[in-house]
């Protein structure tokens, strides 16, 4: 009888903590967050230097999670401020890179407390730099839609669920000058926005992205969670017959988000 009662009592709390897990994993989120890193870029079609600096990435997300599946986009805003070499001094450069991306996840193979999500991910970005000692020369635009597709892997310790993502843009496109950046904007007064923009081609590019999110999240017991990451990312343009001018650029981010549950 004795051991007929301890079994109950077990099977009890096992049956809570398992529903308690799929509650916590089914549900939506909105998600506040920000991060900061170095960063680093090269823009041919305004000089051939490297330039290095810091990086501002403050994100709104927000996230649909089934037990099988997830839903999720974001809109991360990034701002930077560079130097040709990295030291305590006037800036060189300012970037504006604000973004929208879109992805699906569905879970592929679980055992325990692991499981591997396989991953889809579209995503729009808009890349500005500005050079002021280039003057005329010192302004360049960019923008990128990237097809992703990749894996995560996660695990679950406690409240905390550890994950590794890597994603690879197998196609994409670019639309980006066909000349270097020498806008005159002194003889186009009229519009010096449709003049900027006249000479940009599109092309389709392959290969030329990848990020890699790797880190842990909290699961408050209110059902909000706590993420801490890192990630790197780099992103080029590669060239075309009509765009000969590349650009590169990279980072590595710290990023904490905190996720309401809606």
């Amino acid at each position: 009888m004795k051991r007929l009662l301890i079994i109950l009592v077990v099977a009890g709390v096992m049956s809570v903590g398992t529903i308690a897990a799929q509650e916590q994993a089914c549900g939506c989120w909105l998600g506040v967050g920000g991060g900061a890193g170095y960063g680093v870029y090269c823009d041919q079609g305004t000089s051939p230097l490297i330039y290095e600096g810091l990086e501002a990435r403050p994100t709104l997300s927000f996230l649909l999670e089934r037990e099988r599946w997830r839903l999720a986009a974001s809109i991360p805003f990034g701002a930077g401020i560079y130097m040709d070499k990295l030291k305590i001094g006037e800036p060189s450069g300012y970037a504006l890179s604000p973004e929208a991306r879109v992805g699906a996840m569905w879970q592929v193979w679980s055992k325990s407390r692991w499981r591997v999500l396989a991953a889809v991910e579209g995503a729009e970005m808009f890349d500005f730099r500005y050079t002021p000692a280039l003057g005329n020369n010192g302004t360049g635009t960019s923008n990128f839609m990237m097809l992703y597709a990749g894996g995560r892997g996660e695990l679950d310790a406690g409240p905390w669920r550890f994950h590794t993502q890597l994603m690879v843009s197998p196609v994409g496109h670019v639309y980006r000058p066909g000349y270097a950046y020498i806008a005159n904007y002194d003889q186009t007064m009229d519009n010096p926005v449709t003049d900027h923009f006249s000479g940009h081609e599109g092309y389709l590019v392959a290969g030329a992205s990848v990020w890699w999110h790797t880190g842990a999240t909290l699961m408050l017991g209110n059902g909000n969670r706590l993420e801490l990451a890192y990630q790197w990312h780099h992103l080029t343009s590669r060239t075309s017959e009509h765009c000969p001018h590349r650009f590169d650029r990279a980072s590595h981010t710290l990023q904490a988000t905190l996720l309401f549950r809606l």
